[in-house]
């Protein structure tokens, strides 16, 4: 199929052209020989870095001559994951004619769909079960799920039926043999990793670590690593979703890898439900209450009114960090009751960094001072809040990332953006877990 690839980006990464040509190949095989478009001040500068290449000055015009399009974004990712990269009249174009398909690749591979062709299969994977279905033609984001939520993001890699980062089907790792050691890993968007294919995730990285170094060891353990995070959970999310999808296969080993949504939507939760119950939620489920019974007229507890700068916070520090610990320690009692060894991992943030990239620093400027900026100001005095509460000495494994980051006197950009990590943030996070299961021998894996 003859297509087209639209560089959208004056700025070039020689290193990210290089690799965004590789994930074409993978994700849309079928495009041959690509044409490639460009702004035209750059026209010379890409010929340059892909000679032999048909490239030519981008026009809104273009995209009628191609049945399918990729625009590409190279450098800086989305500040705001959910902002529409293409500009109006570009949109415009792909919504003209119903036979061109369009994607957006992001500068660490994401193959987002723009637009489909209405012959395209719709029989996705995710499709299988009633409640994605009736989602209905929701492409990213919360949907509804009976015990909890569940939620879409696609074009990373192997996504399952429950959004969940995993590839087979999970009843042959209820039937392993006993030296096929598995490892759970839950968390929110940053464990799920929102902007990161499959092998730049850490759950991948962790699993080829320890698969490389039985192999080294002459060890017959072989080691699976289970990305079952979803994005926006908080700990009891995470209860929720091991006792629905993992209790039965029996991992050897439970990483919970969080916090910063815990301590994050903890500031604007429900006072009741969090001093009372330790119960905090997404701001979204506010306002999915007000549709079911018609109570617009009742106020949330939420401001979530764009671009809402002061969003209000109502929640003790305390009563916020009490909510988490205790949800962490309930997550460990449940996981030990099926004798799985539990590690529970502080994540970082960017604010944990004490020396910040170009890059960084301009992350760090639009969320300080937009959306939510109150909140994410706040996150560091609460996480050292919670470390000196001394929760974590309840429980048996504990990594702190956010210290361990502050450490990191680097200005790699390991963010991209407050709290999503990059494929090197990722490189981090695995290498540590790594070597804090072989420096305690977890599980007893070797």
């Amino acid at each position: 199929m003859k297509g087209l690839i639209v560089f959208l980006a004056n700025e070039i990464n020689p290193i990210q052209l290089e690799q965004t040509m590789r994930f074409i190949g993978i994700d849309l095989p079928d495009l041959e020989s690509p044409d490639i478009s460009v702004p035209p001040e750059s026209l010379e500068a890409y010929k340059q870095l892909l000679p032999g290449r048909n490239i030519t000055p981008f026009n809104t015009t273009l995209i009628l001559q191609y049945p399918i399009s990729v625009f590409v974004e190279i450098g800086i990712p989305l500040i705001n994951i959910w902002s529409q990269p293409l500009g109006e009249d570009i949109i415009k174009v792909i919504k003209s004619v119903e036979v061109i398909q369009a994607y957006v690749l992001g500068p660490y591979g994401r193959c987002k769909r723009i637009r489909a062709t209405p012959n395209e299969a719709t029989n996705r994977l995710q499709d299988l079960q009633a409640f994605s279905r009736l989602s209905g033609k929701l492409d990213e984001g919360f949907y509804y799920f009976p015990y909890g939520y569940l939620y879409k993001h696609s074009g990373l890699g192997s996504i399952n039926e429950m959004g969940h980062r995993i590839a087979r089907n999970l009843l042959e790792y209820a039937e392993r043999k006993k030296d096929h050691k598995v490892i759970a890993v839950f968390g929110g968007s940053a464990a799920f990793g929102i902007y990161l294919r499959d092998e730049d995730t850490f759950a991948f990285k962790l699993e080829n670590k320890l698969n490389d170094y039985a192999v080294a060891k002459s060890s017959r353990v072989r080691f699976s690593v289970l990305n079952f995070s979803t994005p926006g959970a908080v700990v009891l999310n995470e209860l929720l979703s091991f006792i629905t999808f993992c209790h039965r296969i029996k991992p050897d080993i439970v990483i919970a890898h969080d916090g910063y949504n815990d301590m994050y939507y903890g500031q604007m939760s429900d006072m009741h439900l969090l001093s009372r119950f330790d119960i905090t939620y997404q701001n979204n489920l506010e306002e999915w209450s007000q549709i079911l019974h018609d109570s617009k007229k009742i106020p949330v507890t939420w401001q979530n009114t764009w671009p809402e700068v002061n969003s209000p916070v109502i929640n003790y520090p305390r009563t916020i960090t009490n909510a988490y610990g205790a949800r962490q320690i309930e997550f460990q009692s449940v996981t030990k009751s099926i004798g799985a060894q539990f590690i529970a991992g502080l994540q970082p943030m960017l604010l944990s960094k004490k020396v910040h990239s170009a890059q960084e620093k301009q992350i760090l400027q639009y969320h300080l001072h937009g959306w939510y900026g109150q909140q994410h100001k706040r996150m560091p005095f609460l996480y050292e809040k919670y470390i000196a509460q001394n929760f974590f000495s309840e429980l048996n494994f504990f990594i702190n990332f956010h210290k361990l980051f502050e450490d990191l006197k680097i200005n790699v950009s390991l963010f991209a953006d407050m709290v999503h990590t990059s494929p090197d943030g990722d490189t981090h996070i695995a290498e540590i877990y790594f070597q804090h299961i072989l420096k305690n021998n977890i599980s007893k894996i070797f």
